[in-house]
């Protein structure tokens, strides 16, 4: 008896996560269909300078996510598809299927050394995360992006994105 319980146990475990990971491939697809990670490039986007505080000055200023060097220390470009631009610019909350993918050059700008995105939905998994799913281009989501939205939440606007494609005034 044990043993058919044990069984049935390892079956009903393996049906979550099969049903777990369909969907959020489901998600995915529906978001990022036969998604390149070069796609983004042809996106809006927006270059930022690379930080200026370093670590250590924006711990002393009880800011320690203000340098942004989380993603690096080098130049960085933002990217918005269609429906993330759209909302970035008219200032509204941004729909699920909004995806902003962020470059990060090395310190001397030569290269890129890091991409990681952010893609919003409306699954009731990500409530928590104000509906963003982070990760990188091929690894959607993270394992562990509570980093990631402790840090975004402190976004001004409140939406978790710090980025604007419009100039400031």
């Amino acid at each position: 008896m044990l043993k058919f319980q044990i069984i049935m146990i390892t079956i009903l475990i393996g049906c979550v996560a099969f049903t777990a990971c369909e969907r959020m491939q489901t998600d995915l697809n529906m978001v990022m269909p036969d998604s390149d990670p070069d796609d983004h490039t042809e996106w809006d986007n927006v270059v930022l300078p690379a930080p200026e505080m370093t670590v250590e000055e924006a711990a002393a200023a009880m800011n320690p996510s203000g340098t942004g060097q989380a993603h690096g220390t080098g130049i960085r470009t933002v990217y918005f598809n269609d429906m993330a631009a759209m909302a970035n610019v008219e200032g509204t909350a941004y729909p699920a299927g909004s995806v902003i993918r962020k470059e990060t050059m090395n310190d001397d700008n030569t290269a890129v050394v890091q991409i990681v995105t952010m893609m919003k939905t409306d699954d009731p998994m990500y409530a928590d995360h104000g509906g963003w799913i982070y990760g990188t281009p091929d690894a959607l989501p993270m394992a562990d992006a509570q980093g990631c939205d402790d840090c975004h939440a402190k976004a001004p606007t409140g939406n978790r994105v710090f980025v604007s494609l419009t100039p400031s005034e």
